[in-house]
């Protein structure tokens, strides 16, 4: 149980709050709405400053008494990763984005250290069984609001406060932000909810209502992870289901069986499901069926993208969170035009192996496997070792737990709140191995001396600078930001004003806050050019471009700058004649350093193209276009544009052979541009349009 020391409290009910994240959402803090979004930015940033609240507290606590620190093995793999991850931000390609990650993302290297030193302090401070049991009991009624929420979202039903529901999702995200959080939060919490429904059936006192509250809890994550309907989640729990009843002393044998037949039985189920007509067009099954015949083969392409640039850097990768630089460099050019596909920009892997690989190196790989392996290997010999117990149930949990959260891992991705989860589990980890396994002789006791406590006053400091420079002022920025986006077409030029003076002093949001207001101004200065305010349009266009030049220092091998700068420039050609040859060197320059980035990303190309027609040298587009071309057939939007440069070119049989080709692929018949061409060839467009019919 706790002790009397109110500062272990205070820490024991700081953990208690970080639990709270999956619910920082608008969906429950509706008034606060404009400072939860982008969601993951929301939930790290509270994770941060509450693990930073908690350490400050722990700092206290170490320097009122002397310390003494009792290390087990498991320890030192934490440490080596850890170590492992800093060595790789030094090397990194990009070190901003390897310390910070993008914003609708919020991982990074600060945010791991911080679930590091949460680490640190539930190994230190938590050291009962007791008060392990109050951590999972708040874990999974967490876990049941959010799952509600999450079926509440899907079938329409509505609470008084009608902001927690919204009608009719097909995929809800609940309180999480996206379904795959979603089932990949809950495949953490399905082994646990079910460990605890079954003890309570031999719990004494209130055993009916313990088994009651675990079991509504239980069938409200399963439906939680229907609804999701995410194929990895679904998968991941499947892989912790077989590991749990493998592994699970239950106290009849008949029941091993019939949960094996059951198992046995849904997987068989699935996949039948996949080829039987009327059930593979039905909720579920269409989800896997399309991972067989589409984005399957997506996927397959980003790892190969990865695992390419893998081998061009094999020790230490590119640097944590930079899987996009090493996804350009290698870039599949079939995979813009692969089917079920809506985003072929990838920040992720959507593969641990794969993502680790690239990013941290086999270096940083291992070392995470090493966690693992060492972990799975000692929870495995509690197991054995104390047979029909109460440890080595909760050793079996575990283990489930670890082997779903790698199944997910291996078609998904991690976000704060989900991580968040995976490091307090491995501190009970930690707890489990070190009270029924390690011994005296594997333990090493380290006394700190005196002077080790300057060094935690002076970590002090920097906590207070750390909390304020580095928090604080990102939510108040970024909260600025949202109500401008909010408010933009209300009052566009004060509002336009407002975000170019947030960003310059943004911090380290000053790159994401970039990309974000490109989308609006660029919005803004077209409205203005159609408004026939020409200079003004202008103005707003070298702003916006001076923004985006910034974000080339800060992420330099960012593709999406360059291209982003190249049609800037390429706007501005058509605009500002007097200064045509600079703009039309700056459009190629960037454009270029884009194909060197990602040589065979049609993007970059593309531009380059419609730089070259947009100055009447038809020749270099259509020799680009058919580079394009020859890269990947399939492609339509290089058809159509080589239609129109042969056009130009007054090629006319060449350009409908090239229009044919385009609609073939399902493409739109761009009437107006063949309007414009043959504005004063009436006869000439008539033919065209009658040999594409």
């Amino acid at each position: 149980m706790l002790g009397n020391d109110k500062g272990e409290k205070l820490i024991f009910y700081g953990v208690i709050i970080i639990l709270f994240a999956p619910l920082i959402s608008p969906l429950f803090l509706a008034p606060l709405g404009i400072f939860l979004f982008p969601d993951a930015f929301a939930k790290a940033l509270f994770l941060r400053i509450t693990i930073e609240i908690i350490f400050a507290l722990a700092i206290f606590l170490i320097l009122k008494k002397p310390v003494v620190l009792k290390i087990k093995p498991l320890f030192w793999t934490f440490l080596f990763l850890w170590l492992a991850m800093a060595v790789s931000i030094f090397l990194s390609i990009q070190p901003h984005q390897s310390w910070w990650d993008l914003q609708y993302r919020s991982l990074g290297f600060f945010f791991y250290s911080h679930l590091f030193i949460l680490l640190f302090i539930i190994t230190y401070f938590i050291k009962d069984a007791k008060v392990w049991d109050r951590i999972f009991a708040v874990i999974i009624s967490i876990g049941g609001i959010v799952s509600a929420v999450g079926v509440f979202q899907r079938f329409g039903i509505y609470f008084k406060l009608d902001y927690i529901a919204v009608s009719g999702l097909d995929r809800p995200a609940a309180t999480l932000g996206n379904p795959n959080t979603f089932g990949a939060y809950l495949v953490v919490l399905l082994p646990i909810t079910l460990l605890y429904l079954l003890r309570s059936f031999k719990a004494q006192p209130l055993r009916i209502i313990r088994a009651a509250f675990f079991g509504i809890i239980f069938i409200l994550e399963i439906a939680g992870l229907a609804v999701a309907n995410s194929r990895a989640a679904i998968l991941g729990f499947f892989a912790s289901l077989i590991v749990f009843a493998f592994f699970y002393n239950f106290q009849k044998p008949w029941i091993k069986k019939a949960a094996f037949g059951a198992l046995i039985f849904l997987i068989v189920f699935s996949f039948a499901g996949i080829k039987i007509g009327f059930l593979r067009n039905t909720f579920i099954f269409n989800r896997f069926a399309s991972l067989i015949s589409s984005s399957g083969a997506t996927r397959l392409a980003a790892w190969q993208s990865g695992l390419k640039s893998f081998l061009d850097r094999p020790f230490f990768g590119f640097g944590p969170e930079n899987f996009a630089v090493a996804f350009d460099r290698n870039y599949n050019p079939f995979f813009g035009t692969m089917p079920g596909l809506d985003e072929h920009w990838w920040g992720r892997a959507h593969n641990f192996v794969v993502e680790w690989l690239a990013t941290f190196g086999i270096i940083g790989f291992a070392a995470y496997l090493l966690v693992y392996g060492y972990m799975i290997s000692r929870l495995n010999r509690v197991r054995k070792k104390l047979k029909n117990s109460h440890s080595a149930a909760t050793a079996t949990m575990l283990i489930s737990v670890f082997t779903g959260y790698f199944t997910y891992s291996f078609f998904n991705f991690d976000t704060p709140a989900v991580l968040t989860l995976i490091f307090i589990l491995w501190g009970y980890s930690y707890f489990i191995i070190s009270e029924y396994l390690e011994t005296a002789t594997q333990t090493k006791t380290v006394i700190l001396p005196k002077t080790a406590m300057y060094f935690f006053v002076s970590v002090l400091f920097i906590l207070i600078f750390v909390f304020w420079r580095y928090n604080l002022k990102p939510f108040i920025v970024n909260a600025q930001a949202n109500r401008i986006e909010i408010n933009f077409l209300n009052d566009p030029e004060k509002f336009f004003n407002d975000y170019v003076k947030i960003t310059k002093n943004s911090g380290y949001l000053e790159h994401d806050l970039n990309l974000r207001f490109y989308s609006l101004a660029t919005k803004y200065a077209n409205w203005l050019f159609q408004n026939g305010k020409i200079e003004e349009s202008i103005a707003k266009r070298k702003v916006l471009v001076g923004q985006l030049e910034k974000n080339l220092q800060i992420m330099p091998y960012y593709t999406r700058n360059y291209i982003f700068l190249g049609d800037s420039y390429v706007y501005l050609i058509t605009l500002e004649s007097e200064n045509k040859t600079e703009n039309f060197t700056k459009a190629r320059d960037y454009y270029l350093k884009a194909i060197e980035l990602s040589p065979k990303r049609q993007e970059g190309q593309m531009g380059l193209a419609h730089l070259y027609r947009s100055i009447g040298q038809y020749d270099k587009s259509i020799k680009i276009l058919l580079e394009i071309i020859a890269s990947n057939d399939r492609y339509g939007p290089a058809h159509l544009w080589l239609a129109i440069n042969y056009f130009y070119e007054n090629e006319i049989e060449a350009g409908i052979k090239e229009l044919k080709k385009t609609m073939d692929l399902g493409y739109n018949l761009p009437l107006e541009n063949l309007q414009i061409i043959f504005k004063n060839r009436p006869e000439t467009l008539k033919k065209i349009l009658e040999s594409v019919k």
